[in-house]
């Protein structure tokens, strides 16, 4: 029971290798009609392909329909063809493989992948034939020796290709070697200008933010030496307070209102003392509200590249824009202290904004 079960199992197996070695037969002898009987190596390879499908398959014990193989099914005769028994006693199934392997790059126009397939396809046959031989009753081995006939006619065509194929080959791994480099070399160059740009924006970065600090420095010396100033005349400004009430209690004393004489002469002694003050208050004003505005700049100095950059590209161009102008646009902006509104906090903030010069 066993040995019966072995044997269906290898009917089957059998069988299928036919179907796939006929079914390849049949793919070479379309591809070979598809392109002509010509000088072509690749024409010429399917030639002797087509030749040793053909006399392989005058040595497999099978009938074909035409309708399904209308290109092979003559080929097929089981009447003269080695018996299935014969078959059973050798394994067919690398042979199959090879046959498929062979149909399949036989639509390639790589013509060296065709030549090296069908080697490898003689190949095998050439280790099957004798096992074949060797099998079979003397009566059914007249379909084996043109067999191996086709193979050794075959093995003399791939020795005249095969030296061709290997140049060819060569040839296109040159080929191949050469577009790598040529991409190795535009991919390097791409690289090194990716890394040109990103040094030049470094560096265009680095001086920037010298330059940032610079100006933050200069306007935080600046805004120093105002409040320095502001200071000062405020101070003149108290002292010039209390001179002009001293003087004017003086005055009133020494001066008692009686004649118009005396007024003038009384006011006469206040009158410097009072543009004095009037003075030193006008330029403790401004000195104060130019350090405020120079403090303010200098924050705004320090911090204008950390705002800008969460801000979109045209957001952030348009801002640096009007904060350049604003600092650089002009130097009688930083003096003109007539409106409170150009110099104060939100003065400047609100020119910033709407681009007010």
């Amino acid at each position: 029971m066993a040995n019966a079960t072995e044997l269906s199992s290898r009917d089957k197996q059998l069988i299928s290798d036919f179907k796939e070695i006929t079914q390849a037969a049949e793919d070479v002898a379309k591809e070979y009609a598809e392109a002509g009987d010509g000088e072509s190596p690749r024409q010429r390879l399917l030639k002797t392909g087509q030749q040793l499908f053909k006399s392989l398959a005058a040595c497999i014990p099978i009938r074909l329909q035409p309708e399904r193989f209308p290109l092979t099914a003559s080929w097929y005769d089981i009447d003269l063809a080695p018996s299935p028994l014969v078959w059973k006693s050798i394994d067919t199934t690398r042979l199959a493989m090879s046959a498929a392997s062979f149909s399949a790059i036989a639509g390639s126009i790589e013509w060296t992948l065709l030549g090296r397939s069908l080697s490898e396809f003689t190949d095998q046959l050439s280790r099957f034939v004798p096992m074949l031989r060797s099998a079979a009753p003397e009566e059914q081995g007249a379909r084996l020796l043109d067999l191996q006939h086709r193979i050794d006619n075959a093995r003399e065509a791939l020795a005249r290709v095969m030296p061709i194929i290997r140049d060819e080959e060569s040839r296109l791994d040159r080929i191949r070697q050469s577009e790598a480099a040529i991409r190795k070399s535009e991919q390097d160059a791409k690289a090194a200008a990716r890394r040109i740009a990103e040094a030049e924006e470094s560096a265009e970065k680095a001086v920037g933010k010298v330059a940032d600090l610079e100006v933050a420095r200069f306007f935080q010396e600046y805004a120093r030496s105002r409040r320095l100033a502001y200071r000062l005349w405020s101070g003149g400004l108290s002292l010039s307070l209390l001179a002009t009430l001293a003087v004017g209690a003086y005055t009133l004393k020494e001066f008692p209102p009686r004649l118009i004489a005396d007024e003038i002469s009384r006011w006469a002694i206040i009158a410097p003392l009072l543009i004095l003050t009037g003075y030193a208050a006008r330029q403790a004003g401004y000195n104060r509200q130019i350090a405020e505005w120079s403090e303010m700049t200098f924050l705004r100095a320090r911090s204008i590249d950390a705002f800008t950059m969460r801000l979109p590209e045209q957001e952030a161009t348009d801002t640096l824009h009007k904060f350049g102008m604003l600092v650089y646009g002009s130097e009688s902006k930083a003096r003109d202290v007539e409106s409170a509104d150009d110099v104060t906090t939100q003065g400047l903030w609100a020119k910033l904004i709407s681009g007010k010069q």
